[in-house]
């Protein structure tokens, strides 16, 4: 059974960046030039998207933990191509949520739906990992000044 803070915080962070997620989405439906392409329709899609991918996360946790056990983490290949496969079906996911939330939301076909949550998951994938350097290097910065007072 996972912790509270293994829930919570992955909820608020899904929580937060739920708008970024629109705008990337908003970005690619224009992109496509896509009919409906209104940034409340893609708030919308954004969130049902991200609350279905937090159960698949929160699903894809637990099965990592009950198959992986913490001593076979300890080889550094083997934590490594754990990581790896859990990062390759986080994004094979992702790309099929997202494909079937543009499908559902913006009544595209199948090859055009795909296309754009191909497009909507590759920047949003930048974007986060910008965001996410950004605040580890707040919280590095923030450490430093701390430990030289």
């Amino acid at each position: 059974m996972p912790s509270a803070t293994a829930i919570v915080i992955p909820a608020i962070i899904a929580l937060i960046l739920i708008p970024v997620s629109a705008l990337v989405l908003w970005l690619a439906t224009k992109l496509f030039k896509t009919p409906k392409a209104g940034f409340v329709l893609a708030l919308k899609t954004a969130a049902v998207a991200s609350a279905i991918m937090f159960a698949v996360k929160q699903g894809i946790g637990l099965a990592l933990g009950a198959a992986v056990s913490p001593a076979s983490l300890a080889n550094p290949a083997a934590a490594i191509s754990a990581g790896l496969t859990t990062l390759l079906i986080l994004l094979v996911a992702s790309l099929a949520v997202n494909t079937f939330s543009v499908k559902a939301f913006y009544k595209q076909k199948t090859l055009k739906a795909f296309l754009i949550g191909l497009v909507w998951l590759a920047i949003y994938v930048v974007v986060y990992a910008v965001i996410m350097v950004g605040i580890g290097a707040v919280v590095l910065a923030t450490l430093a000044a701390s430990y030289a007072a």
